[in-house]
């Protein structure tokens, strides 16, 4: 009995247990966003809608996500961060439910709004989490998994309800999914947390909040990571929430087609490439902490033509294999972003952190991104016709050029005055506050 004790406690507190926890929570967050993707077409039939309406309904979540965020991260810093998970879990599983009852445009948007609202806190506990049960020298592997997990919940999303979708209808997809958080949720409640801060010198954790949020906010490091994350986040969010429209559209697909091959190539080759970048930025930043600003700024740049090729491909399956190929590397740079806020962040205010970023990124990326591909394929659409939704992506595409510049002017701050940015040298310029005017 004893030892049966020992071993349950253990398991607790241990890394993994959090990790995957806390990696569940973060696939079902992202399997209720990409399934309301997929069906988005069907509901703009149904509900007679225009693209700017769709595109409102695409990232209406983004809203209260973003604003919820910052009073989310600041229970997270302060009160036990897997209560704020598992309340997170519930609150977006009943809203997706409400989609799936909904009766007009209105309906639609509240509930997608109670969605961001649930997932607000998602993020900035899971991660500061992470931060804590994890060293630096494994950390950005550890976010890898984290994040890679959301890309999972994106495909399985995509897989599993484009085929309840085409035999159920969505409005019955959307209420049978959102029954797998109300089963995890509890989960969250039962382990143990790990002391804040706890890989930390100097006491970092115990710095107060107002002081640490300070030293955060004057830190041009963190706010051109910043302004780099909110680009990202338009670009992603755009691509996954209109990239199954697309296909219906251009290709005259099937749901449970676009469902099978949207989620294989945009979400298990995004997997793929946030879990290796992971890996492989930890590889790379024990011998220069560079490494996790380069990865991500030659990540975006190099996805660019590649997602230019995929819009602008004569056949599906050129298409398909483009998005591929571009997810692929695009999500190379994903998960060393998330580690990021812990190179830049205090302690005591790396949740915050993060959801500042998350705050902006939501309201300028993850909303205004679906909304502006909306109206200006409205827009596009007398002189473009049926290909004024490629047009519109293919505008917004570019703009991951954006993010590419700022990662690599951000290493090259952070660590500038390093020698070759030595993994030894614990206190990077990026935490070091600018001069006060």
């Amino acid at each position: 009995m004893q030892m049966q004790q020992t071993k349950w406690s253990r398991l607790r507190g241990s890394a993994a247990t959090a990790l995957i926890v806390v990696s569940a929570a973060n696939l079902l967050n992202y399997f209720d966003r990409s399934i309301f993707n997929l069906v988005l077409e069907p509901i703009r039939r149904e509900f007679h809608l225009t693209n700017t309406q769709v595109g409102f309904l695409a990232g209406g979540f983004a809203l209260l996500f973003a604003i919820g965020s910052l009073p989310m991260a600041w229970a997270a810093d302060r009160w036990r961060r897997l209560n704020v998970v598992g309340l997170s879990v519930v609150v977006w599983s009943l809203a997706t439910a409400a989609s799936g009852l909904a009766v007009s445009f209105a309906w639609l948007f509240v509930a997608r709004v109670g969605v961001g609202v649930g997932e607000a806190g998602c993020l900035p506990a899971g991660t500061s989490l992470i931060g804590d049960h994890y060293p630096p020298a494994k950390r950005a592997g550890a976010m890898a998994v984290y994040q890679g997990s959301g890309l999972l919940g994106s495909m399985l999303g995509l897989m599993i309800v484009g085929v309840l979708a085409e035999r159920l209808g969505w409005r019955m997809a959307l209420i049978t999914a959102s029954l797998a958080g109300l089963l995890l949720a509890p989960f969250a409640l039962l382990l143990r947390e790990p002391a804040r801060g706890r890989f930390d010198t100097k006491q970092a954790g115990e710095q107060p909040w107002l002081s640490a949020l300070g030293v955060l906010l004057r830190s041009p490091v963190y706010l051109l990571l910043v302004v780099a994350i909110t680009w990202v986040s338009l670009g992603f969010t755009s691509i996954g929430a209109w990239g199954p429209s697309f296909f219906v559209r251009s290709f005259h697909l099937s749901l449970s087609t676009v469902g099978l091959l949207f989620g294989l190539s945009f979400g298990l080759s995004a997997a793929a490439g946030t879990f290796i970048g992971g890996y492989a930025t930890s590889r790379l930043a024990a011998r220069n902490r560079r490494w996790e600003f380069w990865v991500p700024a030659g990540a975006y740049a190099l996805a660019v033509p590649l997602y230019e090729l995929a819009l602008h491909a004569p056949t599906p399956t050129i298409a398909f294999s483009f998005v591929a190929l571009a997810s692929f590397a695009a999500f190379l740079g994903y998960g060393p972003t998330m580690s990021l806020y812990h190179v830049v962040a205090p302690p005591a205010v790396r949740a915050t952190a993060v959801a500042i970023g998350a705050c902006t990124a939501g309201l300028i990326g993850a909303f205004g991104g679906p909304v502006a591909i909306g109206m200006l394929t409205d827009a596009l659409t007398p002189s473009l016709g049926p290909n004024a939704l490629r047009g519109a992506l293919s505008v917004l595409m570019l703009g991951f050029l954006i993010p590419a510049v700022l990662y690599a002017l951000a290493g090259r701050m952070a660590f500038g005055g390093m020698k070759a940015g030595r993994p030894d040298d614990l206190e990077p310029a990026a935490v070091k506050p600018a001069p006060l005017a």
